[in-house]
């Protein structure tokens, strides 16, 4: 087994430009080649790239993953990499606004995208009784931090039948993460930090100018897939 496990290893590196001059010495540790019921295989994986932030292309896993029939060995694959590349934030915006309605959607909801110049809303959504309709203005950030900015305005919009949908894209094959907050709570979190921020001193010791931008974070996941509060 260890010679074919050479072999196919040998054609994988070699068609990503990669010499393996020792594949016992480079690769496994540890082979226990009389033994092939319990391999004891300890193999590092190989670095098919000269980045260092880029994850190992080529794993060694148990043949028998992928058939019960063959006994010992190794088998290699090739993991694509999926890096998520920045977007401009126009369409950070409406990928979010998307994301939040399809949700919406699958959930069962009558989800509607309103005009891009609709003030404060970004989405309609309503049962499908017809029963009770609510607004929600969507938040996206291109990364998994559970920050997200708003305007000063966001503390006098508030109304029970308005929230906020606050978006973490994360990566290409991920689902985005969904943080749904009333907007009570987002004005009365955001004047609340904005107030206490104001009172903390710059690193040169100076008072911080006050700013119409403001924060909302949700690091404890309080309102992470909280889909419920919007009572529909």
């Amino acid at each position: 087994m260890a010679g074919i496990s050479g072999f196919f290893v040998g054609i994988v590196c070699r068609l990503y430009g990669v010499v393996v001059a020792d594949f016992h010495s480079i690769l496994c540790t540890g082979y226990h080649a009389e033994d092939s019921a319990s391999i004891g295989v300890r193999c590092k994986a190989v670095s098919l790239t000269s980045r260092r932030s880029q994850p190992p292309l080529v794993i060694a896993v148990p043949l028998s993953r992928f058939t019960s029939r063959v006994g010992g060995g190794s088998a290699f694959f090739v993991r694509p990499l999926r890096v998520m590349e920045k977007i401009p934030t126009v369409l950070v915006g409406v990928a979010g606004e998307y994301f939040v309605a399809a949700e919406l959607s699958r959930r069962g909801y009558i989800a509607s995208i309103s005009l891009r110049n609709t003030r404060g809303l970004d989405i309609l959504a309503t049962n499908q009784e017809a029963t009770r309709s609510v607004t929600i203005q969507v938040k996206t950030n291109q990364s998994a931090g559970k920050d997200w900015m708003l305007s000063e305005k966001s503390e006098h919009f508030i109304s029970d039948t308005h929230f906020y949908a606050f978006v973490g894209l994360r990566g290409v094959e991920q689902r985005p993460s969904f943080h749904i907050v009333p907007s009570r709570v987002v004005a009365q979190r955001i004047s609340t930090s904005h107030k206490a921020w104001l009172k903390t001193l710059r690193r040169d010791g100076k008072k911080h100018a006050d700013t119409a931008m403001r924060k909302l974070t949700d690091y404890e996941d309080e309102f992470l897939e909280r889909w419920d509060l919007l009572g529909l």
